[in-house]
């Protein structure tokens, strides 16, 4: 057993954990567009323009979804992303949650963040968990947009806005208000209500809207409250049923590890899952850990737990910062002799000559061994007429 948990081959084509090795941290926000998470989803079916790429934006608190398609992602249009769908209508946000990509964490929109005091979080390699809230905003869009395309699917692009409509008109069960209601302080007035009056259109009258407008916004910053109490609650309780399932893994510094495959190559089902080894330089927090490699080389952005495994040799002794030696050799294995002495008795039969027997046993091969055993008057309970000893000879194993 020990043997198989540091083959290095059995190591790199295991599969992952089935358990999470890390508790949930819940990402809230405690106004609306004080955190945004972004994220490019596609390609998709090409439309006209040569358009592929969709960039979505995601507000935290309210859930409101701005996209922007474009025929290739680039710094700059990330950039003018930013500044035009999220900043010049809604204000600045505090924090943005990407992932690692080039478009996102390139120097342009790094100093671009930092000179309007906005905080950039990357999520970790692999994981996009951590920007589950982008996440959730792409399966939204791609859920209406294949409800609504069926087979023209190169008209994604004009469909694009009724899907966003529908999705910010509709409330959500985790907060039971609509996002457009969340973010403008009133109710949309949608299509049904041109068809079938609603009791706003039939009753509404032109000296009592302000007021009642007023009034309506008088309340938003307490439904506001309660939509922030209700989905912490929500999102405590959810952690708390995930964080039962949790079984530790915590890596520490110069810990040797095993990451995922990167760039795996999707139509080669023989390619290694896990790559490495790779030292741990240091922990940054939940869960993310820096990478190093054996020559201390430092491995560009964070690693999660949950993409990383310990490597058979991470207990094995660091000679110096260039190489490791690995003492076991996984294709040969050297024969072990292991001698016992056996002395005067073997369970209730007296042994009469003193001598002791040695009893040799090989780990490696397997071959017959007589043993000579010299008995008196006796074996047992049974006597013997002959006072002469008798020899009595036992086949044992050599194993």
């Amino acid at each position: 057993m020990n043997f198989i948990k540091k083959c290095d081959k059995c190591q790199r084509f295991a599969e992952g954990y089935k358990a999470p090795p890390e508790m949930l941290h819940t990402m809230a926000s405690p106004w609306p567009f004080y955190r945004w998470g972004v994220d490019i989803l596609g390609p998709f079916p090409l439309a006209p323009g040569q358009i592929k790429i969709l960039i979505v934006a995601v507000d935290y608190f309210t859930k409101w979804i701005e996209a922007e398609p474009v025929a290739a992602i680039s710094t700059e249009k990330v950039k003018k992303f930013l500044w035009k769908k999220i900043i010049c209508r809604f204000g600045l946000p505090a924090t943005i949650v990407s992932d690692n990509g080039t478009q996102f964490a390139s120097k342009t929109i790094v100093e671009f963040c930092h000179g309007l005091g906005i905080k950039q979080i990357f999520t970790s390699v692999e994981h996009p968990q951590t920007n589950g809230q982008a996440e959730a905003a792409n399966k939204v869009i791609m859920r209406g947009l294949r409800r609504r395309l069926e087979e023209a699917k190169g008209w994604w692009v004009e469909e694009l806005p009724q899907v966003l409509w529908s999705y910010h008109t509709t409330p959500h069960s985790s907060a039971n208000e609509t996002p457009f209601r969340l973010a403008f302080g009133t109710e949309a007035v949608i299509l049904v209500e041109i068809g079938e009056p609603s009791l706003r259109t039939e009753f509404w009258e032109p000296e009592a809207n302000a007021i009642e407008l007023r009034a309506n916004l008088d309340m938003m910053q307490e439904v506001r409250e309660a939509v922030h109490i209700r989905e912490f609650t929500i999102k405590a309780r959810v952690a708390k049923l995930y964080n039962r399932k949790v079984i530790p893994c915590n890596f520490k510094p110069q810990d040797l590890v095993l990451r995922r495959t990167v760039h795996k190559v999707e139509s080669n089902k023989l390619t290694p899952k896990w790559e490495g080894p790779f030292r741990v330089k240091k922990e940054v927090g939940r869960g993310a850990y820096k990478l190093e490699t054996l020559k201390g080389k430092e491995i560009p952005r964070t690693w999660n737990a949950a993409s990383m495994r310990i490597h058979g040799f991470a207990s094995d002794k660091v000679l110096n910062g260039n190489s490791t030696k690995l003492t076991m050799d996984s294709t040969q294995i050297s024969p072990v002799r292991a001698t016992y002495t056996v002395g005067h008795g073997f369970a209730s039969d007296k042994v009469l000559n003193g001598n002791s027997t040695k009893l040799t046993m090989d780990s490696t091969r397997i071959s017959p061994v007589r043993t000579t055993y010299t008995a008196g008057q006796g074996f047992a309970a049974h006597k013997s007429q002959n006072r002469n000893s008798t020899k009595l000879t036992m086949g044992s194993t050599r194993i």
